[in-house]
């Protein structure tokens, strides 16, 4: 038999917000967190847990829209056929996946930074 630990961390049901920006991730954890607790009885809690879901909901589409809006603005890598780098674009993949830090000599304008 285990004992348990204080600080031991349980397994969560809580959902992860991996679409959601990052900065957001850990105030929309807070927010499903008390969310998930059971509620009160009294009429002041079930206002105030209304307006905790409205917030969460609206945090949560703004955070996923963000995110997706961001992802969208990412640019599209380009590698000019006429560049001589860009024949050799999969021996430098190769040598980036192989090593940390690796050195590409050309002449200028060869497309050294594409």
């Amino acid at each position: 038999m285990r004992a348990e630990h204080k600080g031991e961390r349980r397994p969560s049901a809580l959902p992860n917000f991996d679409d959601c920006l990052s900065v957001d991730r850990p105030r929309l954890r807070r927010m499903a967190r008390d969310l998930s607790r059971p509620p009160r009885a009294d009429e002041r809690a079930a206002a105030q847990r209304l307006r905790l879901q409205a917030d969460f909901d609206a945090l949560l589409e703004r955070s996923r829209a963000a995110l997706l809006a961001r992802r969208a603005a990412l640019p599209v890598p380009d590698f000019p056929a006429e560049l001589p780098v860009s024949a050799r674009r999969d021996e430098i993949a190769g040598a980036l996946a192989a090593h940390q830090v690796i050195i590409v000599c050309g002449e200028t304008g060869s497309g050294k930074t594409t």
